[in-house]
């Protein structure tokens, strides 16, 4: 997994902003007591951040090293993100069942690789890779696949996973805080001997990840344009996955190497946050993360980068549309500018579209313009995005209006009352930024890589309030002169260097069931009795009704005076496609009283946002802000209810935006292949043909949208609040604020009904530019009661969710099929409507046949693994405590279990049904809903690239275009 710096995520974000793709804006923030952090040092050196937050369900633990791709040697790219996926294949007593003869194996494998790098000729190329292929075949019969994935598993652990930055490597996931040694006793581990085990598939794997990220233009303006930015340094002359001739040479030899220079205890941290005790937790860190060895730490000395000589240009051509990106130095991560120029960003383009260049697209001055600063720990930057018109604007038109705004902050026209009202939207999301146990994690860990106290972390809200109207205007001048880069993208398509597969005979371990004792020791040791935790309505939430009958779900904010409250609406866009059009527009305008740039600014004055959203089955007013302006914040959402303003010009942007995001969807195969999905399983009642076309997008008028969203009070409506407000209370703001439906509706709960097929098919479509092919397959389910539905869920995680499931360790583990593979049996929208399956590989276009064989033989003869169960069984059941929603979420789960068909928490069902779960009931489940099922194949790819005549063996092929199943 790949980490991108802040400013590479921001960067990535912003085309989806401006694509037209939905972003979530965190709602977060911590009190005191959720804010305290225990941060100590080991003997060792190592780095301990222990946060006790009793209001989570789950811990999140991580570890980090001050490592990364930045430290790549410049002759062999790519070994921190190696590292990152061999740190998953154990040690040596984890993952094997006789290290001592596998050793022999993997030490004549590291010189094969070795000598691999530095052979040049292709006959003796292949000679060498036969041997190692020879020697992979044999260690594999010592090594136990996913062994960490399983042990993880088995205490219920959530979101398992790992990745590599430029200045990072992190190790992470949730688990129920009962199992707090084991995790431990885990992670100490897997970093104490890490054996570089099944490295042939890996390498594999790497390979498709690397043709998955090239498959992605935005990867390939981001990296081109750093190559431009950072000439000299790592950050813009290496990639974090390395170049192509590496990934494909890599040296063991140096692999090793570099992790025994950077993965030192002196060098690495742990952090945890979640519901536990810190007294505890030492005892347990002390013995466990206390025997890793600490060492000499090689000295990193970055090369400068020199000033940009006036404006310096590159042009290329890799976007769909044309894109500019103006870059100016500035200064690293640690230095005290830093936070003006937090606030100079926030100025020109902000969440609330109230900034300069926001409001340059507002008013249709330019298509979108946003700013980012790029803040890393060497060299850093602010860049300008900027998309001109699609028509009858240049370039440097586009540009020009940006400079020009950067220029009127130079000259200090800056209005004190929006940097105020910037300032307080800021430290709201500083708020936000802390609130749950994952974001403090995080936060956390650029803290230790940094090297910032986390005190100093806390008074980031309070340096913000500090900037003054000269501090902006001193930064822009410093840092904002005419020395910059210009980096244009027309429109065209990137150059792709394909990975070809190694061709490499698969690995097949001869005890892939066996364990190793250190495994056997963590299963069978004593942990705290298992506690469920059911949602509790009195505890939890509080459900109350207006007169009018509309429910209203209070949930308790116990940690801070950010509130969230959302009205939503049960009608499905299937019902309404114009619906998503509607909400793109109220996102935009303003009301009668208040003009949208007015309106905006009205918001961010309170540091409070709208989020107006159409989904499925609920269209949705959210509204957040701090609970002191609550009755501000109401009064505002009221008004865009029920008298937005017809706006011509707000529509036109609304619209333009979305016909930006249709032409990005003809680009991407990953979404091309989610629409053919959608249509082979909901056919015309697909989310990507109910739609409108962008025609007709175009002639709608504000009047007939403003009518669509007042018939949405015709619709079933429900209230969700999670604050500080008591009950009466915030049921009497709400009554008083909002003109809401006298009586309730009653209106059945739209579902789309799937599709079931008598006979196998494939659906295809040639994407000529992928170099990837996507594969779904789909089979259609039945109605399934609770009982049925648990097993599903159990059949999920031992079939195709997760690291150590069927799916994962056949398709990419062993046979590196795949970066991603999954299979999830999804429940009908209620008790009363049919589920289906769905699996999914992304491959490459010349394994495509073979992937589909490999899945499709699994979906048929599914590996019986009984030894698995027990594993199994406490995996179910621990879970059901880390997948718990945090307080902002459980009402609508609540709500949802009720629309579905729930008298209660189905988890208390479940449970009885884990309790007794043996390999049969999965067998059966599978036995009805997958053996002997039509398989429809959903395969977008290169035609060229696959062999149809071994493809048809699978069915017959149906060929379509994009216009089939996508407007």
């Amino acid at each position: 997994m790949i980490w991108k710096s802040r400013g590479y995520i921001l960067a990535q974000l912003i085309f989806c902003l401006l694509l037209g793709l939905q972003t979530v804006a965190f709602a977060q923030n911590v009190n005191h007591t959720t804010l305290n952090v225990v941060e100590y040092q080991l003997d060792n050196g190592l780095k301990v951040y222990l946060n006790s937050d009793p209001y989570s369900s789950s811990v999140t633990g991580m570890v980090a090293v001050r490592t990364g791709s930045k430290y790549d040697p410049a002759e062999v790219t790519g070994i921190a993100h190696y590292l990152e996926h061999m740190l998953f294949k154990g040690t040596d007593k984890l993952g094997t069942v006789d290290y001592e003869t596998e050793v022999v194996f993997l030490d004549s494998i590291q010189m094969l690789y070795d000598s691999l790098a530095m052979t040049k000729n292709p006959d003796q190329r292949l000679v060498i890779q036969s041997k190692i292929n020879e020697l992979s075949l044999k260690a594999g019969e010592y090594a136990i696949p996913n062994e960490l994935d399983l042990l993880l598993d088995n205490l219920g652990s959530k979101g398992v996973n790992a990745f590599t930055g430029y200045e990072m490597n992190a190790y992470f996931n949730q688990f129920p805080a009962n199992q707090m040694e084991n995790w431990l006793k885990i992670y100490s581990h897997r970093f104490l001997n890490p054996v570089f085990r099944l490295f042939q598939s890996e390498l594999e794997t790497v390979f498709e990840e690397k043709n998955m990220y090239l498959d992605q233009f935005e990867m390939q303006i981001i990296e081109t344009f750093a190559a431009s930015f950072y000439k000299n340094h790592p950050y813009g002359q290496q990639t974090i996955l390395g170049k192509a001739e590496h990934i494909k040479n890599p040296s063991l030899t140096q692999m090793q190497a570099f992790y025994d220079q950077y993965y030192v205890a002196n060098n690495m941290a742990l952090i945890l946050s979640g519901p536990f005790d810190v007294d505890d937790c030492k005892l347990w860190i002390e013995s466990y993360f206390g025997q890793l060895p600490s060492g000499d730490i090689p000295e990193f000395n970055p090369p400068k980068e020199d000033a940009f000589q006036g404006q310096e240009k590159v042009t290329d051509r890799l976007t769909p549309i044309r894109v500019s990106l103006i870059g100016f130095r500035t200064v690293p991560i640690n230095h005290e500018d830093k936070i003006a120029l937090d606030v100079l960003s926030y100025l020109l383009s902000n969440p609330n579209s109230t900034g300069r260049l926001d409001i340059l697209g507002n008013d249709r001055k330019l298509m979108y313009s946003m700013a980012i600063n790029d803040m890393r720990q060497d060299e850093s930057g602010s860049v300008f995005l900027i998309v001109p018109k699609i028509v009858f604007q240049s370039m440097k038109k586009a540009e020009k209006l940006v400079l020009n705004e950067i220029e009127s902050i130079k000259r200090g026209e800056i209005d004190k009352q929006k940097l105020q009202a910037v300032k307080k939207s800021m430290m709201k999301e500083d708020l936000l930024s802390l609130e749950s146990p994952e974001s403090r994690v995080m936060a956390m860990m650029e803290s230790f890589i940094y090297g910032q106290a986390w005190e100093n972390r806390l008074k980031y809200s309070q340096r913000v309030e500090k900037i003054s109207v000269s501090d902006i205007v001193e930064t822009a001048n410093r840092y904002y002169g005419s020395d910059y880069l210009l980096f244009r993208s027309r429109m065209g398509f990137p150059k792709k260097e394909k990975l070809d597969k190694p061709g490499y005979d698969p690995v097949k371990p001869a005890h892939p069931q066996a364990r190793s004792e250190f495994a056997e020791s963590i299963i069978q040791a004593k942990t705290p009795d298992f506690k469920p935790n059911y949602m509790d309505e009195n505890e939890d939430f509080q459900l109350d009704y207006l007169s009018s009958g509309i429910p209203i779900y209070y949930c308790k904010n116990p940690v801070n005076n950010v509130f969230e409250i959302t009205i939503r609406f049960r009608v499905s866009k299937f019902e309404k496609p114009a619906l998503p059009i509607l909400a793109a527009y109220l996102n935009q305008c303003g009301t009668v009283e208040y003009p949208s740039g007015e309106y905006h600014q009205k918001l961010q004055n309170i540091a409070a946002e709208i989020n107006i959203s159409s989904e499925e089955n609920y269209f949705s007013f959210g509204l957040s802000g701090m609970e002191e302006d609550l009755d501000t914040a109401l009064y505002l959402l009221n008004s865009l209810m029920q008298n937005p303003f017809a706006s011509k010009s707000d529509l036109k942007r609304s619209t333009s935006l979305i016909g930006v995001e249709r032409r990005y969807e003809k680009q991407k195969s990953d979404i091309k292949a989610r629409a053919l999905a959608e249509y082979v399983i909901y056919g015309d009642k697909s989310s990507y043909l109910i739609r409108p076309e962008m025609k007709a997008i175009r002639k709608l008028n504000p009047e007939t949208l403003i009518a669509i969203q007042e018939s949405l009070f015709e619709y079933p409506c429900e209230i969700h609040y999670s604050g500080k407000v008591n009950p009466k209370e915030i049921e009497s703001k709400v009554v008083s604020s909002f003109e809401l439906p006298k009586v309730q509706p009653e209106k059945p709960f739209f579902v789309r009904e799937i599709i079931n097929y008598d006979s196998p098919c494939i659906y295809f479509l040639n994407d000529k530019k992928a170099l990837q092919s996507q594969i779904y397959f789909y089979i259609s389910g039945s109605v399934d009661d609770i009982t049925t539905r648990a097993r599903g869920k159990a059949f999920n995680r031992y079939f195709g969710v997760g690291m150590g499931s069927v799916v994962f360790q056949e398709i990419r583990e062993l046979r590196s099929m795949a970066y991603t593979a999954w299979a999830n049996y999804f429940n009908g929208e209620t008790l009363n409507d049919r589920g289906y399956l769905k699996a999914y590989i992304g491959t490459q276009s010349d394994k495509t046949v073979e992937a589909i064989q490999i899945m499709d033989s699994l979906l048929i003869h599914c590996p019986w693994k009984e030894e698995r169960i027990p594993i199994l069984k406490n995996a179910m059941k621990q879970s059901m405590t880390s997948e718990r929603p945090d307080f902002r979420r459980i009402s609508y789960l609540a709500a949802d279990w009720t629309n579905q068909g729930y008298d209660d928490d189905p988890q208390k069902a479940y449970l009885g049904v884990y309790d007794d779960l043996d390999i049969d009931a999965l067998k059966a489940f599978h036995s009805s809903h997958v053996f002997g099922k039509a398989r429809v194949i959903i395969l977008v790819g290169n035609k060229n690239h696959i062999d149809f005549e071994s493809l048809e063996r699978f069915g017959p092929v149906i060929e379509v275009n994009e216009k089939d199943f996508m407007q």
